[in-house]
């Protein structure tokens, strides 16, 4: 029963996660339809209540998913998968960065807040490399401009178009 419930906790997170975002994607979207407003509502929309989403950086798209827990856990080799990966990371002073997963910690000494660190990264707008403890608890699932410091998420790279590649060396 206990491998049962953590294989169902492993393949349900993303799954929930996506769902959460596109159930987000459509309520922003039915929010944007003008709507039969009285001049009497004048509670019914207001600009500051309105959520911000944040843009992805020129050519890259945010994840679909979100990492697995394995993945975050620290040690678990699993997290070797994500070096390489960029990130969006919202710093206290800078906001959002984009930043480049470089190394999986396998230092169990290597800590963070007294949490131990399960990546390196890093930012080439500032060309520092900190030391991450990702969680999931932090993965910013829908995108929000104004999420809390520390919020994170995985980018993708948007597909090439079609003979970019072709046309750099002529």
């Amino acid at each position: 029963m206990q491998k049962q419930i953590a294989e169902w906790k492993k393949r349900a997170l993303p799954i929930s996660v996506e769902f959460v975002r596109s159930l987000r994607n459509q309520l922003i979207a039915v929010q944007r339809t003008p709507g039969d407003m009285t001049s009497d509502d004048e509670g019914a929309s207001s600009s500051e209540d309105e959520m911000i989403l944040l843009e992805p950086p020129s050519g890259f798209s945010f994840a679909r998913s979100a990492p697995t827990r394995n993945q975050l856990e620290p040690l678990n080799t699993e997290g070797k998968a994500l070096v390489g990966s960029q990130i969006m990371y919202k710093w206290p002073r800078e906001g959002w960065c984009q930043g480049e997963l470089v190394q999986w910690n396998d230092n169990p000494r290597c800590k963070n807040k007294n949490k131990t660190v399960n990546f390196l990264a890093h930012y080439p707008c500032d060309n520092s490399n900190p030391r991450h403890v990702l969680t999931l608890g932090l993965y910013n699932t829908e995108a929000l401009a104004d999420a809390h410091c520390h919020s994170w998420m995985l980018l993708e790279p948007l597909p090439q178009a079609a003979g970019g590649a072709a046309t750099q060396g002529t």
